[in-house]
């Protein structure tokens, strides 16, 4: 939560919110939905060593 509540100032420092355990089940709840419709591709970022989560394009 609090990597993604620090990306999330990164690119939004004007806004001022903070994400909460409901948040994160709700946020993982759709994730795996959209991975599961295949709406979500995810991928292993090398150099970041990190997995990415990208959109299909339709």
């Amino acid at each position: 939560m609090t990597a993604a509540q620090t990306r999330q100032a990164e690119l939004h420092p004007d806004n001022d919110f903070e994400l909460g355990a409901n948040d994160y089940e709700h946020i993982k709840a759709w994730v795996f939905e959209a991975l599961a419709a295949g709406r979500l591709m995810q991928a292993f970022d090398d150099a970041g060593n990190r997995i990415e989560l990208k959109a299909v394009q339709a």
